[in-house]
């Protein structure tokens, strides 16, 4: 039987999150909320760039709430169908759905965290930001036509850096994933090579390199492989303890990943377009104004007429539980939305799902 917050005490939610956030902001917002159905549990399924937070948020809500939160890591493609399919609550994706499929599926979107594609490497004695890479050497290493981590087109942006003569290891996602989906975007419109050798989307073809699956297993491979390169996102980096490099824009500025530079980055993105519709698009505008050029919203997508009230309330206070988790979301190597965008979403919320032709957010206490 679910408890409701008033009805629980917040001391695991502290010992959960004390460290990182406040917990009695994250234990009022739930109380704020009220209580849900007795037996209520949520099901969630999509990215999985951003399992490792959904593990550690899942963990902290439920100590707050005493609601479950089962989420399903199978990717953007596979949380959609799920969600198609009836079997979960919401999926979680890093493209947005189209406006078209929104409305033909009766779906409603909304951001709930800003997450990063980051280059990532292992190479004996070179640490977190050592390296730095610009578009084109980073599509050569990872279209394999940069083959040695001596080359000189990399030695000449990193002068001073002893760069181990090493075979260079790609590593790319085995699966359709919008984290390909993003850096082959950014890589193929700053490398015209590139864009006719290997494309951007989704999923294109690597002329060679491991593939591997997941956001996690890409870190695992990486990790594992001394000479490697690969991309992981913020959380996986958080996560596995990855090595970051730093990437030079076009504009000629070098940008290291850090989740005040992401925060940066999307608090530049909200001012562009205030509309949380509008946050992913406004990202890739910052591409190489922002503080990190690979910037990525994810979103949550959920039936705007639920077909199971309950599970729809609290899937919504746990996704209001994340916006509230600022400290929590940095640890865990992502940025929070911005504050203007954070209240759009909640109103969101309120202007859009329904039930009997009534608001179903905020529940009633």
């Amino acid at each position: 039987m679910s408890l409701s917050p008033e009805a629980r005490p917040c001391a695991p939610a502290a010992a959960v999150l004390g460290r990182l956030a406040s917990a009695a902001v994250l234990c009022a917002a739930l109380a704020a909320a009220g209580p849900a159905g007795a037996d209520t549990m949520v099901a969630g399924a999509g990215s999985t760039d951003v399992f490792p937070a959904l593990q550690q948020w899942a963990v902290g809500f439920q100590e707050a709430s005493a609601i479950p939160v089962a989420y399903q890591p199978i990717g953007s493609v596979g949380g959609i169908a799920q969600l198609d399919d009836g079997t979960v609550t919401f999926a979680v994706v890093e493209a947005q759905v189209e406006a078209k499929r929104l409305a033909g599926q009766g779906y409603v979107q909304f951001p709930i965290v800003v997450d990063a594609v980051v280059p990532v490497v292992n190479l004996p004695g070179i640490g977190a930001d050592a390296l730095t890479l610009d578009a084109e050497t980073l599509a050569g290493l990872l279209s394999g036509s940069v083959a040695r981590w001596s080359d000189p087109a990399i030695a000449a942006l990193n002068p001073g850096l002893t760069l181990p003569d090493l075979p260079v290891a790609p590593v790319h996602r085995a699966e359709p994933s919008d984290a390909t989906a993003r850096l082959t975007s950014w890589l193929a419109a700053s490398v015209p090579a590139f864009a006719q050798a290997v494309g951007s989307g989704a999923q294109v073809a690597w002329p060679g390199g491991r593939a591997a699956e997941g956001g996690a297993g890409v870190a695992a491979a990486v990790a594992g492989t001394p000479g490697s390169i690969g991309y992981a996102s913020g959380a996986d980096i958080a996560a596995a303890r990855l090595v970051p490099v730093k990437l030079k824009t076009a504009d000629g500025s070098v940008a290291s990943y850090s989740t005040a530079g992401l925060a940066i980055t999307a608090e530049a993105a909200s001012v562009a377009d205030p509309d949380p519709s509008g946050l992913g698009p406004a990202l890739v505008g910052e591409a190489d104004g922002g503080d990190w050029p690979l910037a990525v919203a994810v979103y949550a997508v959920m039936e705007q007429v639920p077909e199971d009230r309950d599970s729809s309330i609290a899937a919504l206070r746990f996704f209001q539980f994340v916006l509230a988790a600022d400290a929590e979301t940095e640890a865990l190597g992502l940025a929070p939305l911005p504050p203007a965008i954070a209240a759009a979403v909640e109103a969101k919320w309120a202007s859009e799902f329904r039930l009997d032709d009534k608001p179903i957010w905020p529940p009633a206490k």
